[in-house]
């Protein structure tokens, strides 16, 4: 008997030692869950962790561009209206359209063909001594409506987006304290006939150039002949020299005289309206803001003057409206801003331009990711009334900038609304 119960004891213990070297299924199944669990949890915070940082990137990269848009529109927007130290703001009262400090020489057709006569008073292309179009200093165009672009740039505008199309003078200026004798690498004044079909053909491999000249009082803008020496020659109906009776009485009579005669206070500086609208590019798959130039060298002489090819200054751009404030609708509350068709809705018909009248600009823009999947998931998001469904990252960046030279009361600052 006492044998039999040393062999249960002994049994007993063996059972339980070998039940306590494994695990049940139960604890298992327990434990795979809570493998499962962390490995869960790891691979969200990395996916999390993955995702902030694409989109913080593309944060990144959009601001960039956006800090990049506003700093080369801002730029051109204060200059808008500027020629050398000469400002548009004066026009005669029997002419509200018109500039009588800036003048163009319809004598040299370089409004034409895709540029048409957009800046020309009236359009009248024949008249060889034009008053510039004020109306056409700073303008924007709601939807593309009206805007006076080139085939190229009209067909690669995205549709439902603003443009802006603005003139001014070059960023360089050269001084000219006397017309030197050719050879002196200074601005000449000549005299041969020759010099008097200077926007032909072109000769002897001379560049013809579109420049501004000014005396703070009143510009002339002008074709100019670029010798192979670096000299450049005006045409004589610019200055005319009283020994040439002939050119001088056939010169128009609208040219100011203080430019006849070269003074210590004249500027040089290239002529150089500019546009911009949003559009398809071909090396991106991205809506691109587009900054155009108009050509103002050659050869070929016969571009000169036109608008130039559109080129891309950021991409990502989705979308521009433009809306202005005119010194008009400025309250003591507050400054108002008016679309383009507002604008022209209130012109008045003998008065002076509205358009002469905008003392600052508000500029719109939707900018958009790179990455097309910067959300974890595609979603309805509305910029500017337009509503897009996709993963891409939008932000929308509004700016004013004031005017230098347009307005009555042009201030000389710049503001920007957005997180800049």
């Amino acid at each position: 008997m006492s044998s039999t119960v040393f062999n249960a004891a002994y049994n007993a213990r063996a059972r339980n030692r070998f039940a306590q070297l494994g695990v049940t299924l139960i604890e298992l199944m327990i434990a795979m869950v809570i493998g499962l669990m962390i490995v869960a949890a790891i691979g969200y915070i990395y996916l999390q962790g993955r995702t902030g940082y694409k989109a913080q990137d593309a944060q990144s990269r959009m601001q960039e561009e956006m800090r990049l848009a506003v700093d080369v529109m801002t730029r051109d927007l204060q200059l808008a209206g500027r020629f050398g130290c000469t400002r548009a703001l004066d026009r005669s009262s029997t002419e509200p359209d018109a500039s009588t400090t800036v003048r163009l020489a319809g004598v040299h057709p370089y409004m034409t063909a895709n540029s048409g006569t957009w800046l020309e008073k009236d359009g009248d292309s024949t008249n060889s001594n034009t008053s510039v179009d004020v109306s056409q200093l700073l303008r924007g165009y709601e939807n593309g409506a009206g805007w006076r672009a080139s085939a190229a740039m009209a067909s690669a505008r995205l549709a439902g987006t603003d443009t802006i199309t603005l003139v001014r003078g070059g960023d360089d200026e050269t001084h000219v304290s006397n017309f030197l004798p050719e050879g002196e690498k200074a601005i000449i004044q000549t005299i041969e006939p020759t010099t008097r079909t200077l926007f032909g053909a072109g000769t002897g491999g001379n560049d013809a150039r579109l420049l501004v000249v000014s005396n703070c009082k009143s510009a002339y803008v002008v074709k100019a002949d670029i010798k192979n020496n670096g000299d450049i020659t005006f045409d004589n109906t610019l200055n005319p020299t009283p020994v040439d009776a002939a050119i001088q009485s056939a010169a128009p009579a609208g040219i100011p005289s203080s430019l006849r005669t070269p003074l210590d206070v004249v500027t040089v500086t290239t002529f150089s309206p500019v546009s911009y609208h949003i559009g398809t590019s071909a090396t991106s798959t991205l809506p691109t803001l587009f900054r155009t130039e108009v050509m103002e060298s050659g050869p070929p002489l016969g571009q000169i003057g036109l608008w130039g090819t559109p080129q891309p200054l950021v991409s990502g751009v989705e979308n521009m409206r433009v809306r202005f404030s005119v010194n008009a609708t400025d309250t003591a509350t507050g400054r108002v801003f008016l679309t383009p068709s507002e604008i022209n809705a209130a012109q008045v018909a003998g008065q002076p331009n509205v358009w002469l009248s905008v003392a600052a600009a508000e500029i719109t823009l939707t900018v958009i990711s790179e990455d097309a999947n910067v959300r974890t998931k595609s979603e309805a998001q509305t910029a500017q009334g337009v509503t897009t469904t996709d993963a891409r990252l939008r932000r929308v960046i509004r700016f004013v900038v004031e005017t230098r030279n347009t307005g009555r009361d042009a201030a000389k600052s710049v503001r920007n609304q957005g997180d800049l």
